[in-house]
């Protein structure tokens, strides 16, 4: 299993874990020394010294292991340093601060976070573009921003390769979820399993240019669709089971469990062409967009076997991506690590999964517990298999 989230708090004048910052920032230096030349880079400022401009600064771990400085410029939130230990990468520590300091923004009433950032070094632009933050021009970015960017090129900072100022916007209030699906075609190959996936266009509103599943959200006809889907009742029982671990219970969860499966087929024909049967769809997974997001997705998977031998196969046909096909799940994942492409967190979670059970019987075979997840952070996968 993954090594559990650390936990993420505020910082306080006076908290002995300031101390640590400086020297977490300072261990990334090597990292970047690889890419580009630091030699003329500053000393990392103190935790005191940042604690101590307008804004928040919030912590991970304890003993600390990163953090994260957000600035309030003048009503703007700026996140001004993230930072995490090399020997805690690749765990969500990062994510994790990430997904706070947007938590603790939006409570403090900001609408939107800016940041600026290497736009070619793998764990910089590329990895805000996993969670949402966007490009935006100098000319459009707020005053206090476009000085801290030429405050950067006055210093010397853009020898290191291109800078580029990135924003996500912030719910400042409570956004209802709406109801969607995603379906996750399966088949085996030879470099282990592959899915069919979607590139989506770079001008959606949601996930631009990610790489996404078929799916959508579910419409009032899928009621009545679901209703009249033909389904053996020990399939109907496992789907109705299987969905009612999620919190709040549904009122009506045979209702429920068939409008999610109306909206699979569905959105899969539509998205692919794909005629699926409903009994080859399976349960999977559920997501739930993070509150700070103003659109937000309360989302069930699906994972549908499908051979090389399946009369109906799924197609590029969606006006939504650039492009659709068949991809070994293992080399989406080494082209997200090398920022070749972005995808949202569920997505990622869900092959790394995948490409851990080795073959589409492993996952028809696993089953898992599906309790959903709130806030982009699963405490391990693997998940356990239903008894």
């Amino acid at each position: 299993m993954p090594t559990p989230h650390p936990p993420v708090r505020p910082l306080a004048p006076g908290d002995p874990a300031l101390a640590a910052l400086a020297a977490i920032e300072d261990a990334g230096s090597p990292m970047f020394a690889e890419v580009m030349d630091v030699s003329r880079w500053a000393p990392a400022p103190s935790g005191d010294q940042r604690l101590a401009r307008p804004g928040f600064v919030l912590v991970a771990g304890e003993p600390p292991v990163g953090f994260a400085h957000v600035l309030d410029l003048g009503g703007h939130a700026h996140l001004d340093q993230l930072s995490v230990h090399p020997d805690h990468m690749r765990r969500g520590t990062g994510r994790g601060l990430v997904s706070a300091a947007q938590v603790e923004a939006a409570r403090r009433g900001h609408a939107a976070m800016t940041l600026c950032t290497f736009a070619d070094v793998p764990w910089n632009a590329p990895f805000y573009r996993q969670l949402g933050f966007r490009e935006v021009h100098e000319t459009d970015a707020p005053e206090p921003v476009r000085e801290i960017r030429a405050r950067e090129r006055a210093a010397g900072l853009d020898a290191g390769g291109p800078r580029i100022i990135m924003s996500v916007p912030l719910a400042t209030t409570t956004v209802e979820p709406r109801p969607a699906v995603s379906v996750i075609p399966l088949r085996d190959g030879p470099g282990g399993v592959e899915v069919f996936v979607q590139h989506r266009q770079s001008t959606m509103d949601f996930a631009a240019g990610a790489v996404v599943f078929p799916g959508g959200r579910c419409d009032p006809g899928d009621v009545a669709a679901g209703a009249g889907i033909p389904l053996p009742p020990e399939v109907e029982a496992e789907h109705v089971r299987r969905w009612c671990r999620w919190s709040p219970t549904p009122s009506d969860p045979r209702e429920h469990a068939r409008t999610l499966l109306a909206t699979g087929l569905r959105e899969l024909e539509e998205e692919t062409g794909m005629q699926a049967a409903p009994s080859s769809l399976h349960p999977w997974d559920r997501w739930i967009t993070p509150e700070i997001v103003p659109k937000r997705f309360d989302v069930a998977f699906y994972v549908l076997p499908v051979p090389h031998e399946t009369a109906s196969q799924p197609q590029h046909l969606t006006s939504e991506a650039t492009r659709s096909g068949w991809e070994p799940a293992g080399r989406l994942l080494a082209d997200l690590a090398a920022g070749r492409l972005t995808m949202l967190t569920p997505t990622r979670v869900i092959l790394e999964e995948i490409v851990a059970l080795g073959e589409v019987a492993a996952v028809l075979g696993h089953r898992p517990v599906i309790t959903g997840v709130r806030d982009d952070r699963p405490s391990g996968r693997p998940r356990p298999r239903e008894r």
